[in-house]
């Protein structure tokens, strides 16, 4: 923690980013950002002259005030003293205010690095860990045999002791949002951090795609090859992307998000018959499902859409309401 007017210096010895690279000053548990840069080829800093604007400095300073070289010669030999008026531009709002969603070192990432391909298509599948292909740890996952930038929480298995070679590892989470997040006039961004190639889903729909050709399977590498993982972004991720589509979730992924509950309620189960769209109330949030089989003690047997079977399951009716038409 810095106290005020206290300085910290920072080695390049293992920290080393690349020109036009994010750097970022977040809160001590990562949920806020205070501050970010791209990286230059000159020197920057901020000046209290200036009311903290970042500024080119004269020289590199670690530790101390940041220098400057300022001229202040300027004569002013002309005055207009009935100028027009400047009109203000209101096009962007005076502060912006920075929240994480998704921190890198999350504790609820699912991986795959069995070197199967999932077929197309798997992104409308929530899995869960089996101890066999999918496991969940906490990020950043990878290999690396250099320090990077950022600690790598959990590790990959050497790429170099697979045979055959894996090409194509899978990720997936789970997350919810609030309407407070997603009221109108908020913006979101993904910042990544990976080596190679990526494409990325949220609620079961590419948003984004980084050194990966459009026609890329399970057996295609990246576009370029790199030395060492780096932050990249931000890149904006369409607001719309959040709205209830036909399921919601993100891949490399997120998930299957509720929906609002439509108060036709169900008061028996000779209402249903098997294959029925129904929504599902789990864990006080309402999901799309279907009935799988209806029993005569008011219990029915659904399926959450989007998800595997492994979460199918025989609820009460009173957990039950019929969807809204077209759903």
């Amino acid at each position: 923690m810095l106290t005020p007017c206290e300085r910290l210096a920072i080695r390049q010895d293992g920290f080393r980013p690349n020109d036009g690279g994010l750097v970022t000053l977040k809160t001590a548990d990562g949920q806020e950002f205070f501050d970010a840069h791209r990286v230059a080829d000159r020197i920057v800093g901020r000046s209290a002259r200036h009311d903290g604007r970042w500024l080119y400095a004269s020289e590199p300073t670690p530790g101390t005030e940041n220098l400057f070289q300022w001229q202040d010669d300027i004569v002013i030999n002309e005055i207009m003293f009935h100028a027009a008026d400047t009109p203000t531009n209101h096009s962007l709002p005076e502060t912006v205010e920075r929240h994480s969603v998704l921190d890198f070192d999350r504790d609820q990432w699912l991986y795959n690095q069995s070197g199967d391909g999932l077929e197309a298509g798997w992104w409308d599948t929530r899995y869960i860990p089996d101890g066999e292909k999918w496991f969940q740890r906490q990020g950043l996952i990878g290999f690396d045999t250099t320090p990077l930038a950022m600690f790598i929480n959990t590790e990959l298995n050497n790429p170099r002791d697979t045979a055959p070679q894996v090409v194509t590892y899978y990720f997936q989470t789970a997350f919810e949002m609030t309407v407070d997040q997603l009221r109108e006039g908020n913006e979101f961004e993904l910042l990544h951090f990976i080596e190679s190639g990526a494409a990325f889903y949220l609620n079961d729909q590419e948003f984004h795609r980084f050194n990966l050709s459009q026609d890329a399977d399970s057996q295609t590498l990246a576009l370029p090859s790199v030395n060492n993982a780096i932050a990249n972004g931000p890149y904006k991720i369409p607001t719309e992307r959040f709205n209830d589509v036909t399921e919601e979730s993100l891949q490399i992924r997120l998930r299957a998000a509720p929906i609002e509950p439509t108060g036709k309620t169900v008061l028996s189960a000779e209402q249903l018959n098997a294959g029925d769209r129904v929504i599902v109330n789990w864990k006080e949030s309402w999901w799309r499902g279907k009935a799988l089989e209806v029993f005569a003690n008011d219990m029915v047997k659904v399926h959450y859409i989007g998800w595997s079977d492994n979460w199918d399951e025989v609820v009460q009716v009173a957990r039950i309401q019929l969807p809204a038409e077209g759903n």
